[in-house]
């Protein structure tokens, strides 16, 4: 037998023997480190001690102590358990199979990196849900109970789904009873229900999305994705948030291009409106109102409906008698349409040459009888005021007047010049702004409305009751109560439509007929009480 051995020395005869021997030991200790090295990494040992800790805390445990990668997605460890796990220097196997036991996943290792995956079912398994399986069917409609073809239903666990017919039904074979369905229309927020096997209509609600709200126009409605006219809306959310007597007044500010100014600041009085300017010197600018499709005045007329407080109006100079949609409840409102362009008179004709208003008041909506009760309470004062002068500077300030007109002495008379002529005590000292206009105003407003029915016949029925008063002396006050109604009935095809709805509103307006802030800053602060008239 032969026997074969390497030398270094064979391939380097040059190199003196030390230096050989030296090279040797260099060459193995180098392996011996990488050696341990290697059985140190491979070899690590894991410590944990948790208690009701999420998989992915112990995954990330173990890769600091391991050095070993993790593959997954965060949806892998959605449905995942909490683990209560106890162990000191163990394997990584070890460690693995700890925290992946009753979990829904598996894993694998390879080289340096541990794939994880979700646990695919046993054949048992698969035979037991295909017996749990039903059929799921059902109707997607929309709030007022029509079809929705074309809908999407899916199972949110696997994705299996389907599209509902053109009478809005859907079925779905194969779905493990209370599995969640995602259903979805475009236009519509999507809804999660539970699968089973009749689940009766599903009702989707219209998307809060700006561009796919309800759009109001002339001949019809539209959204505002397809709108293509000048319209601005505002919804009744927005009005309910104004504390106004007058519908008009919450939009001031929010519809460009709509000029809107309140004659006094009275309860009642005028609204001047106009719509992206004035069309008109001589006639009127007014635009045209629309209350449920029906044309409504825009001015009232003088004497049996005019108000206390006297002037404002909605004509072209604004000192008309009042407006008349101060005498509809702005709760009872449910949105306003401002037409700006050629969709006002492409069916109103040059009525709404000025533009038009469409008005659509609340109506039942189909579901389980609603009681909605809003009280809203407020109190209001003049917040700043200006600095006038007291008696000693406004009398020392009337007599150096007349000295600069060369008058030595003021003309006698009972009203005139009754400060400096002794009619007047000119001791006293009156603040007039804190008299005529230092009160707190109130404001209440309580409305109650019951609303209901099913998918043929809805119903509403409110009242309301407003209450303001000024600041002013005196008990001022402007009432209003108010009752509203609605009824709406369709046939079972939804081609015919009956709609019956009123308003009534009695306004007991007791307001002074002046505003006094103008008293309250041109009076003499000597003069008598006695020169007030409300």
């Amino acid at each position: 037998m032969k026997k074969s051995t390497f030398n270094l020395g064979m391939l380097y005869p040059w190199l003196p023997p030390k230096l050989l021997l030296v090279m040797k030991l260099t060459t193995m200790i180098l392996l011996l480190a990488l050696t341990t090295a290697s059985a140190t990494t491979y070899g690590q040992k894991i410590t944990l001690s948790e208690k009701n800790a999420t998989l992915k805390q112990l995954i990330t445990k173990i890769r600091v102590q391991s050095g070993y990668g993790f593959l997954y997605t965060d949806d892998m460890l959605a449905n995942t358990k909490p683990i209560t796990v106890e162990l000191k220097e163990a394997s990584l196997e070890d460690a693995l199979d700890a925290i992946f036991k009753n979990q829904p996943l598996e894993y694998a290792v390879e080289q340096k990196n541990i794939v994880i995956k979700i646990k695919s079912p046993t054949f048992l398994e698969r035979l037991a849900n295909r017996w749990a399986s039903i059929d799921a069917n059902g109707r997607v409609v929309d709030s007022e109970n029509r079809p929705l073809p074309g809908a999407s239903v899916k199972v949110k666990k696997t994705g299996k789904g389907v599209s509902t017919d053109k009478d809005g039904r859907f079925f779905l074979r194969g779905v493990e009873e209370g599995a969640v369905l995602v259903v979805s229309f475009i236009g519509y927020l999507p809804k999660d229900v539970s699968a089973s096997a009749n689940m009766g209509s599903v009702v989707l609600e219209q998307s809060l999305s700006k561009l796919d709200e309800i759009q109001v126009i002339a001949y019809g409605t539209t959204t505002r994705r397809l709108s293509t006219g000048n319209i601005s809306t505002v919804k009744a959310e927005d009005i309910d948030k104004q504390p106004v007597n007058n519908p008009l007044l919450a939009l001031q500010g929010r519809v460009p291009g709509l000029f809107i100014e309140q004659a006094t600041g009275f309860a009642g009085t005028g609204v001047k409106v106009r719509i992206q300017g004035t069309n008109s010197i001589s006639n009127g600018n007014d635009p045209l109102y629309v209350i449920d499709g029906i044309p409504f005045t825009s001015q009232l007329l003088p004497g049996g409906n005019s108000i206390v407080g006297g002037s404002g109006g909605s004509g072209d100079n604004g000192s008309s008698v009042g407006n008349p949609l101060s005498f509809i409840n702005p709760s009872d409102i449910e949105s306003i349409d401002v037409l700006k362009d050629a969709d006002a008179t492409a069916i109103y004709g040059s009525r709404a040459a000025n533009g038009a208003i469409l008005i659509t008041t609340k109506k039942g909506k189909a579901g389980d009888t609603r009681v909605n009760l809003n009280l809203q309470s407020g109190w209001a004062k003049v917040p700043r005021k200006q600095d006038l002068m007291n008696s000693q500077q406004y009398l020392e300030m009337r007599r150096e007047a007349f000295r600069n007109d060369g008058i030595a002495t003021p003309n006698p008379g009972p009203y005139m010049n009754s400060d400096l002529n002794g009619n007047w005590d000119t001791s006293r000292y009156t603040d007039w702004q804190k008299e005529l206009i230092g009160g707190t105003a109130t404001y209440q407003n309580l409305n109650a409305s019951v609303s209901g029915g099913n998918d043929r016949t809805t119903f509403l029925v409110g009242a309301g009751h407003h209450r303001e008063t000024t600041v002013f002396p005196g008990k001022y006050s402007d009432n209003k109560t108010s009752v509203h109604f609605s009824i709406n009935n369709a046939s079972v095809n939804q081609k015919f439509r009956i709609q019956f709805s009123g308003s009534y509103l009695l306004d007991d307006n007791k307001l002074p007929r002046n505003d006094l802030t103008y008293k309250a800053m041109q009076l003499a602060p000597v003069a008598p009480l006695s020169l007030i008239h409300i």
